[in-house]
This record gives C-alpha cells, sequence and structure tokens, in this order.
C-alpha cells in the first residue's frame, strides 16, 4: 500500500530523522538521505495560493506562490531545513524572499545546477556544489554519511528500474493503471523514502487493482501534471498514462546509473549528466523533441498531452518548436494552460474532449 504524505512524514519525524522541504526540480537526494534528512518536496500542498498575493507579482507561476503560502501555514512547522533548487528565476529567488519576509526561521540550501550545454568543466563544477552542499550540511550539524549515501544510491537505482517497468507494462498492455491510481504512486515519488517507494511500487506492479477499459493513450508531459483535477478527468475518459515526460518524473531519472559505484559522488554525477533533456536546463530542442517522439513510438502512445503551468517561461519556451516537430511525424498533441492547486477549467475540460474525441 502506498503511505498517506502528512501521516508518512510525521511517521517519520517521530522515528527521528529531520525534514527537508525542497522545492522543484533536480536535486541529490541520496546526499540529504546520507544526512538523516528526508526530502519532502513541495509542489502542490492544499494552501490558500493568496496567502502569497503580497509578496509576489501576479505574473509568477503558481508554484512559487503556493511554496510561498505553504510556508505561513502551521504546517510548515514539521520541516527542520528548506532546500531550494535552481531551476528558473522565480524559483531561484524564493530563497531571498523567504529570507527577507521572514517567512521561515528554518535554514536554507542552495543547489545551482549546471545548464546544458556540458563541457569539460561541468563534472569539476558538479563535484564543486555537491561538496559545498556536504559542507552546508555539516555545518547545521547534519553530518553526510558516504556509506549511508552509498546504500540510498543502491534504492534509488531500484526506484529507477520499477518506474521504468511499470511504463514498459503499460506500453506492453500487461498491466493498465487508470490516472488516478497511477498518479497516487507517482507522486508518492516525492515524499517516500527510496526504500519504501520501492515496497509501494511493487505493491502496484504486483496487486494494485488495474483498469483494463482503457480507450486512450498519452504521453503526459510538462512541470507538474499529476494534479488531482487532471487525473481524476483523465479516469473519467479511460485515459491511460504510457509515457511521461515530466519534470516531476522522468526527467529526473537518469538513462544511465550504478548500483553500487566505487565513487558514490562521481556516480550522482554521472546520472546528473544522463538525464534525459529539460527546459529548466536548457536542453537542446532538438534533442528534446527526439526525445518525446522516440517516448510516443516506443509506448505506442496516441499523442502527447501538455500540462503547462501559467507564466512558466521555460516550458513555453519550447513549445512552438516541440509542436512543429510533433506535426511533422502526424502524432497528436495537446497543450493545456493551468494553474497549479486549482481545477482545471471547463474551457480546457472542452478541449480535452475534443482532443480525446480526435483519437478514436
Amino acid at each position: 500500500m502506498i503511505p498517506e504524505r502528512s501521516s508518512y512524514i510525521k511517521q517519520k519525524k517521530a522515528e527521528g530523522w529531520k525534514i527537508c522541504g525542497v522545492t522543484p526540480g533536480f536535486y541529490p537526494k541520496e546526499i540529504l538521505l546520507g544526512a538523516n534528512l528526508l526530502p519532502v518536496e513541495i509542489w502542490d500542498p492544499a494552501v490558500e495560493i493568496s496567502l502569497a498575493y503580497p509578496h509576489l507579482q501576479p505574473t509568477i507561476c503558481s508554484i512559487a506562490k503556493i511554496i510561498i503560502s505553504f510556508l505561513k501555514t502551521d504546517a510548515a512547522n514539521l520541516i527542520d531545513v528548506i532546500f531550494v533548487n535552481h531551476i528558473c528565476d522565480s524559483l531561484q529567488n524564493l530563497g531571498s524572499l523567504i529570507h527577507d519576509f521572514g517567512l521561515s526561521n528554518k535554514p536554507i540550501l542552495f543547489f545551482y545546477n549546471p545548464k546544458e550545454p556540458y563541457s569539460s568543466s561541468t563534472n569539476l563544477y558538479l563535484k564543486d556544489i555537491l561538496k559545498s552542499l556536504i559542507s552546508g550540511l555539516n555545518q547545521l550539524n547534519m553530518p553526510v554519511s558516504l556509506e549511508k549515501v552509498q546504500e540510498h544510491i543502491s534504492h534509488t537505482a531500484r526506484n529507477y528500474r520499477l518506474i521504468s517497468k511499470l511504463f514498459e507494462m503499460q506500453s506492453l498492455a500487461q498491466t493498465f493503471l487508470g490516472p488516478m491510481e497511477f498518479g497516487k504512486i507517482i507522486r508518492s515519488f516525492g515524499y517516500l523514502m527510496p526504500l519504501d517507494f520501492n515496497t509501494s511500487i511493487d505493491w502496484v506492479i504486483n496487486d494494485c487493482p488495474k483498469d483494463f477499459n482503457i480507450r486512450y493513450r498519452l504521453v503526459l508531459s510538462g512541470i507538474f501534471p499529476y494534479q488531482h483535477s487532471i487525473m481524476e478527468y483523465l479516469s473519467s475518459r479511460h485515459v491511460t498514462i504510457s509515457q511521461d515526460d515530466s519534470l516531476f518524473l522522468r526527467r529526473r531519472i537518469p538513462k544511465t546509473f550504478s548500483d553500487e559505484p566505487e565513487d558514490p559522488i562521481q556516480e550522482l554525477i554521472n546520472r546528473y549528466l544522463s538525464l534525459p533533456p529539460c527546459p529548466t536546463r536548457g536542453s537542446d530542442l532538438e534533442h528534446r523533441a527526439e526525445h518525446i517522439i522516440k517516448l510516443v513510438g516506443e509506448s505506442n502512445s496516441q499523442g502527447v498531452l501538455f500540462i503547462c503551468t501559467k507564466f512558466c517561461e521555460p516550458e513555453y519556451f519550447d513549445l512552438p518548436y516541440l509542436k512543429d516537430s510533433l506535426d511533422s511525424h502526424k502524432i497528436p498533441h495537446l497543450v493545456l494552460e493551468t494553474e497549479i492547486g486549482e481545477p482545471l477549467s471547463m474551457a480546457n475540460f472542452t478541449r480535452l474532449d475534443a482532443f480525446l474525441e480526435g483519437l478514436r
């Protein structure tokens, strides 16, 4: 079974784990775990987003607003450390805003991941920022055990294999999970410890009730498409998520990885450098289009559904080229603009219905 998020976090807190609230992006989960910190990603907690309005411009994405709003609630008291990823200007600036506005008295860690194209100095840069993170944790009296990092590297390697297996089963019609069930297990990737995630996804693959009444097969793309209202709608229309191109999931899963590397830090570097293309890392447009087209073919998908967060510049910059590339390969696609934490609009429901009808 999949543990419920809030109760799981409280359980781990009671067991002696400290909680690290992580903003969306790419981060070395294994290093945080090696410091006895449970990474809990902040994507769409149920908060009143208007709490952020006095602090952020209207044209800032809803993810940034939700994070600020969450930190102003009592639920944020469970967090011991805040980890800020640099994937865009809005999220990079959150660390300063949190400090300047006095929104939290928790220590803040920053992770400035490199952008493409990579060069000969990228490896050295990554090593430096990983060592800097370890040093920062040591200064917070949260020493990092490289032995534990190695252990969690092994567990996350199995995470990646099981996620790939789940998608392979979906594409080969060996099993079909409805979007609600599928979204639930995928979302747990953002708060479960790797070993617990392995147990949960094993259960999903082997014992979770399956839905074989499938009419449509789609590749899901975007920053965070696994929102409840979207999954609920796709379930009602008998859609299966046959592949993923989201920042939340598969853009953060390396193409190559090792279970038991000789050097755990170098393994984390190698994993980062083998990630699939993503606009938040400045990936080449042609490579990204080729990657999505390959996902469609390998998963026998009927089309691509882009769930784009309003005001997300990295995502919107890529869309014109991606749409042209998909058109040239006669692959149906639809772009929906959404706000994280808000239900889909009736206009979006209508556009989705029309899109699915065209796939029959």
